[in-house]
């Protein structure tokens, strides 16, 4: 029997997703799913091909209690199981211990009334290569409110965009790579005429899926095994502007994708982040350096300390994370020191001014030590850092 349902749904291989109505199906079929677990979904769906960090999928399910990680994990396991992920080569959800999840299937928004494709559609295969063009669209993350001390290297990337078609920022973990691709990408946002994907590859445990991880971003159907193709039936003859954020892991598919799309599309620009160059012909290297900071902090006045972004920066989030946090010349010497011992390293030191507005700067100096403590920065490998205020994050700066 066919189903009816108010409201856009979302398509992806044999499943429809109906948020408006709390409905799954499968081959037109109702599927038992539990009240969290069809909002885990449901979240990850909205945003397929991008990082949703464990506390933004957290606060977001479990948004009128408080739960471990553990209650995640048990809802994530079974979701997997009940879509049959990694069964007959079917994969929905990649994730990466410790930091997130994402959607990585191709998905579909269509328009119940008339099963005619809501805007923005997602056109077969067969229409991307037969017509090169697909609805615009853009999957960029948030930007955040103020990109502290990166104005050179925004007015350097912006400059020789012209003569690069493609840019990779590459620069170690926790540096701000991320939040730098994404304020350039928004910056271009009009050139492009809102032709922009976002791929982050931060959670994908297997390279072999980097091109569905394009296409998906994309807002791309797949029609068989050819995702390259529906790739390229998209960017060609068009101008489109790609993302590609964390690509160390995944070097070889992501670097050979490049090229290819390079060689056939010249139209298309394609800005990366990376530990390391890709490493292909034509590519444009910007290493971004840390944040600066002052080497000896005893020897300057307050209002120089002030001047370096390492420092500015944590002041800033301290203070979205705590607009009541007292800060004055005693604090501000504990702050330079803290920017100090993390090398001017966005992620640490965002996380840090976090930790600072909950336990006082005092106290999480003291927790600093001498040196980085995994527990207080985490992992240099991702980026909890808020974006606004202390409750956003997005993976991997």
């Amino acid at each position: 029997m066919e189903n009816r349902h108010l409201g856009e749904q979302i398509v992806f291989g044999p499943f429809c997703l109906s948020p408006g109505e709390r409905l799954l199906t499968k081959d037109r079929e109702p599927v038992p799913i539990g009240g969290r677990s069809l909002d885990l979904l449901v979240a990850l769906t909205e945003r397929p091909g991008q990082v949703l960090s464990k506390r933004e999928l957290m606060k977001r399910v479990w948004s009128d209690v408080v739960v471990e990680d553990g209650s995640l994990r048990f809802h994530m396991a079974g979701l997997r199981k009940l879509l049959g992920d990694g069964e007959d080569g079917a994969r929905y959800i990649a994730t990466q211990v410790g930091v997130g999840y994402a959607f990585v299937a191709p998905t579909e928004r269509v328009d119940p009334a008339g099963d005619m494709p809501a805007v923005p559609s997602s056109p077969s295969i067969a229409d991307v290569i037969e017509t090169g063009v697909a609805a615009n669209s853009t999957n960029l993350p948030p930007r955040l409110s103020n990109l502290v001390g990166r104005e050179r290297d925004i007015r350097v990337l912006k400059e020789q965009a012209d003569r690069a078609r493609l840019f990779t920022i590459v620069g170690p973990a926790g540096v701000g790579k991320t939040s730098l691709a994404i304020e350039i990408a928004h910056q271009a946002a009009a050139e492009f005429g809102g032709s922009i994907a976002f791929v982050d590859f931060s959670m994908l445990e297997n390279p072999a899926i980097v091109p569905s991880m394009i296409v998906g971003a994309m807002g791309l159907t797949v029609e068989g095994e050819d995702a390259l193709a529906v790739i390229l039936g998209h960017v060609r003859g068009r101008r489109f502007l790609l993302v590609l954020d964390n690509c160390e892991h995944v070097m070889e598919p992501t670097a050979t994708m490049v090229e290819r799309i390079m060689d056939e599309a010249p139209g298309i620009r394609i800005l990366a982040t990376s530990r390391e160059t890709l490493r292909v012909r034509g590519e444009h290297v910007h290493r971004l350096d840390p944040l600066g900071y002052p080497e000896d902090p005893d020897t300057l006045a307050v209002k120089e300390i002030l001047t370096f972004p390492a420092v500015e920066l944590f002041c800033e989030r301290a203070a979205a994370a705590d607009s009541a946090l007292d800060v004055d010349e005693k604090a501000i010497r504990l702050i330079a020191g803290m920017c100090r011992r993390l090398d001017g390293m966005a992620l640490p030191i965002e996380l840090a001014a976090v930790r600072a507005a909950t336990h006082g700067i005092a106290a999480t100096a003291r927790q600093l030590g001498e040196r980085v403590q995994p527990g207080l920065v985490g992992s240099a490998d991702r980026t909890t850092a808020p974006a606004n205020t202390a409750g956003d994050a997005r993976l991997e700066l």
